[in-house]
């Protein structure tokens, strides 16, 4: 008698876990007009990307997202390294961005799921299209897997490319090499000290150092969307200076710690980098 209760029991576990289980997307999937995989190799720094664009590739992929239920997980067990994750990005407005890893989807506000068994490889593996690659692991969702309590866990961050000196002569510099966390703002100037015009964009690179050593940071705002920069092209004559304002309010939150703008800028048809580093730190 007591045997049976015990299973009775632990299948009214099993039941109410069931059905506590949360539908993870609330989109409209007839909207869709092309779904995208990456698949992310962490161990060898590839990624490899499909484009679905097939009716029967994307109504697959389609039944499959539709079907997802989950537990929302607080503390996702991330500490193993883990070699492959998959990135679903669905052609909708707003664009939705879905990470798969272990047993986890995490959403583009940065919740974790568990769902247990994917399926989602199975299907990337299915889809015929041409795969491109590229040396690299860089996900839309960098950041949840990356910030843990506040601090910066490389477990998934991408080492920065920027090796190169800065340009000769170029001088980028600031005033005060703390920014707060209240205007995320740095005013700075950049010098031409050389004999020829520089160019460059508005665009530049985020990068915090990490135990000696610098990573990429992603640059997503809160909802979730790319950052896009303007096209315009910036001049400075030789022997001049011209100021800029910078802002982190698009990479919040970032912890206290080191970090550094990466610009490219261009000069006499080669291209240079030209770096700025300064320190995040709370506002007391």
């Amino acid at each position: 008698m007591k045997k049976i209760k015990f299973i009775m029991g632990l299948i009214l576990i099993l039941v109410l876990t069931g059905c506590n289980k949360t539908e993870l997307l609330q989109l409209d999937f007839s909207t869709i007009e092309s779904i995208s995989i990456d698949q992310y190799n962490f161990q060898e720094t590839i990624t490899k990307s499909k484009w679905a664009y097939k009716e029967e590739d994307i109504n697959e992929l389609i039944s499959y997202l539709e079907s997802l239920k989950g537990n929302l997980v607080e503390e996702p067990e991330l500490d193993a390294p883990n070699t492959i994750a998959y990135g679903v990005t669905l052609n909708t407005v707003p664009t939705e961005y879905i990470l798969f890893i272990r047993d986890y989807v995490v959403l583009s506000n940065g919740e974790y799921y568990e769902i247990g068994n994917q399926k989602i490889e199975d299907i990337f593996n299915e889809i015929p299209t041409s795969m491109k690659t590229y040396n690299l692991t860089w996900i839309t969702n960098h950041r949840y897997l990356s910030l843990v309590d506040g601090i910066w866990d490389t477990t998934y961050m991408v080492e920065s490319t920027n090796k190169e000196e800065p340009a000769d002569k170029i001088i980028w510099t600031t005033d005060t090499s703390m920014i707060d966390t209240i205007t995320y703002k740095l005013e700075s100037k950049i010098t031409n000290n050389s004999d020829l015009i520089i160019e460059f964009g508005s665009m530049f690179e985020l990068e915090a150092v990490v135990n000696g050593t610098w990573y990429r940071i992603s640059s997503m705002n809160e909802d979730s969307y790319p950052l896009e920069f303007t096209s315009e092209l910036l001049r400075i004559e030789p022997g001049k200076s011209s100021s800029y304002s910078y802002g982190l309010q698009y990479y919040q939150p970032l912890p206290i710690g080191k970090y550094r703008y990466v610009k490219t800028i261009t000069m006499d048809d080669y291209e240079y980098k030209i770096y700025l580093e300064f320190e995040v730190h709370n506002e007391d």
